[in-house]
């Protein structure tokens, strides 16, 4: 047998994978070359040393991935429930189309008297008479 199919064979022994004719094909290879158990013992410590890295690594690695999961898992928790809260009282939510940012004047302004009551202008084309845009600023959205 050379190395290559001995090297072959201890491999799918050791992955589990091998065949009972195989098994018996590696312990005959055993018995007839004695030198083998050197190669097999190295193959055995090669194998166990490439099995525990991976558990090795992922405990510590994983540490920070498990300890975000289960803070936003609370997180998402609590959002829930809120929605549920928001859903089941049929809360009305402010939007942002209902111009809820723009401030409302101190005091009512009077209506004029029907008399004192202009009629409107057409608005001119070029937009001149338009009044401006209230500034719209990013806490302002955060706010409502």
């Amino acid at each position: 047998m050379s190395p290559r199919e001995f090297d072959h064979l201890a491999g799918l022994y050791l992955d589990g994978e091998a065949s009972r004719p195989q098994v018996l094909a590696l312990r005959e290879a055993l018995r007839a070359h004695p030198e083998l158990r050197a190669r097999l013992a190295a193959h055995v410590r090669l194998h166990r040393a490439q099995v525990a890295a991976p558990r090795r690594a992922s405990a510590g690695a994983l540490a920070g991935l498990r300890a975000f999961a289960a803070r936003s898992g609370l997180a998402l928790a609590h959002a829930c429930v809120l929605l549920l809260v928001a859903v089941e009282l049929d809360v009305a939510l402010p939007r942002i189309d209902a111009q809820s940012w723009v401030a409302a004047p101190a005091a009512p302004v009077p209506a004029p008297a029907a008399a004192e009551a202009a009629p409107l202008a057409p608005l001119a084309e070029d937009g001149a008479d338009e009044a401006p845009l209230p500034e719209v600023r990013e806490p302002d959205f955060l706010d409502s």
